[in-house]
């Protein structure tokens, strides 16, 4: 299994079909790393550094696959399921998430950076001595990814602030532990479909326009194939090939980056196509 807390990653490319579940949380105001698909930003910084997909668009493909459904039968069912499940069907027309599962969002731009982070800052200017460092100015940094933090620190103290930050430390337990204990131990998850390398299927023209090729160089014949938008979103599908050699006619669709997922009776592969 994955889980995640708070991060994004660069290449998505890697969550495909047959790929193990994904458990994920995130504040959806998060301001460095964003929640769906933006630029990750440095802390006490403006530096922009990568293009990332967050929490929000890795719950979306992984349930787009059918990768988190051993979640779903039978249904987890305690109040914080309900909370995220809540959250994400009220919003689904922001973030697209309704019914995915493994995903719960922190609520607000108060919990967006990390709410459940705390320090020491004692600790932390006593090693920055130490090690011949500025304490101030980590703690300057780390303040600047988590101000809710600085601001009951400074108003009601260390004992306030890592209170809060350890109700948070709860509500991720409370969610990730019932997930972790079903597909690890109750319903333990095996990836079942070997995987071809992209080279044994060869696709032209591509960029395409408004059709495309996908041969088969080892004489495997494909069975389906499955056309994803880069957020996940299944866009086409082509059923019942049972051929080596398929020209898919007519895509109609919109110009930009696809992941085609192309299915044998035994593994599958996905190639990155362009429609232009």
């Amino acid at each position: 299994m994955v889980f995640n807390i708070g991060g994004a990653v660069g290449d998505s490319i890697w969550i495909e079909d047959g790929e193990m579940p994904i458990i994920t949380m995130q504040g959806q105001a998060d301001y460095f790393a964003p929640f769906q698909y933006g630029i990750v930003t440095v802390p006490g910084t403006t530096v922009f550094v990568i293009d990332v997909s967050g929490s929000s668009d890795i719950s979306r493909m992984a349930n787009a696959f059918g990768n988190n459904d051993v979640f779903k039968t039978p249904a987890i069912t305690d109040a914080y399921t309900t909370r995220a499940n809540d959250f994400n069907t009220a919003n689904d027309a922001t973030y697209g998430n309704a019914g995915d599962e493994g995903l719960f969002a922190f609520e607000g731009a108060a919990n967006g950076n990390g709410p459940w982070e705390w320090i020491d800052t004692a600790a932390v200017k006593a090693e920055a001595v130490a090690w011949g460092q500025d304490g101030d100015v980590i703690l300057d940094n780390f303040y600047a990814a988590n101000p809710v933090f600085e601001y009951l620190y400074v108003t009601a103290g260390y004992g306030a602030a890592r209170a809060r930050a350890i109700a948070y430390c709860d509500t991720i337990q409370g969610y990730l532990s019932p997930r972790l204990y079903r597909g690890l131990i109750e319903q333990p998850f095996f990836v079942g479909v070997k995987e071809f390398s992209t080279s044994e299927v060869s696709v032209y023209p591509n960029p395409a326009t408004d059709q495309i090729s996908f041969v088969s160089e080892d004489s495997n014949p494909i069975s389906s194939i499955i056309f994803y938008s880069l957020e996940g979103k299944v866009v086409r599908t082509e059923s019942n090939i049972n051929a080596t050699n398929i020209v898919v006619s007519n895509l109609d669709l919109p110009k930009g980056i696809y992941f085609a997922n192309v299915r044998f009776k035994e593994g599958t592969t996905v190639k990155k196509i362009v429609i232009q």
